[in-house]
């Protein structure tokens, strides 16, 4: 509490100012830059405190926002004693291309061919469990599939090993 006393020849006159704490300054925090999936609803929950206000990219003021689209998404909070901010990167990821392995495989007794799936932002599964980008089909396989997924979807396919008779010696 401030007083403050004026005196001149007339008089005096007082007045009292009360100050108070309005408190701690906001505090908002909307997460990690997220990808999403073409058409994916994402339900944006921040993690804040002491916000009374709230102030989103399309003018709504709930605590939580919900957007379908990539972009950046923007919050600005606020109480009595100032305002906050942060931003989000909502990326969309790409579908994932189809799969082709390529044709069958006709393999000699000892022969190796080697597949290889290079496509970026995927995780790769082959029929072995293996997820290395690079498959070696020896002449004991008859069948070699792989999965590519990147969280939105995935694509597979297959290819046929025939092993071809040995030829006989001369």
């Amino acid at each position: 509490m401030y007083s403050l006393t004026v005196t001149n020849a007339c008089g005096s006159d007082v007045d009292t100012v009360l100050v108070i704490d309005g408190g701690p300054l906001p505090n908002v925090d909307l997460g990690m830059d997220i990808s999403v999936c073409s058409g994916e609803v994402v339900n944006i929950v921040p993690v804040s405190s002491n916000v009374s206000t709230w102030l989103w990219p399309d003018g709504s003021m709930n605590a939580t926002y919900t957007t379908v689209s990539a972009g950046q998404v923007y919050v600005e909070v606020a109480n009595g004693c100032g305002v906050a901010f942060d931003t989000m990167e909502v990326a969309l990821l790409p579908l994932t291309p189809p799969l082709s392995l390529g044709p069958d495989l006709m393999l000699c007794p000892g022969d190796t061919v080697i597949l290889s799936i290079n496509e970026s932002n995927v995780d790769i599964l082959w029929s072995s469990g293996s997820t290395n980008p690079d498959y070696t089909v020896t002449d004991t396989a008859t069948q070699v599939s792989a999965t590519i997924t990147n969280g939105c979807a995935s694509s597979s396919d297959t290819v046929n090993a025939v092993l071809l008779p040995a030829t006989p010696p001369p």
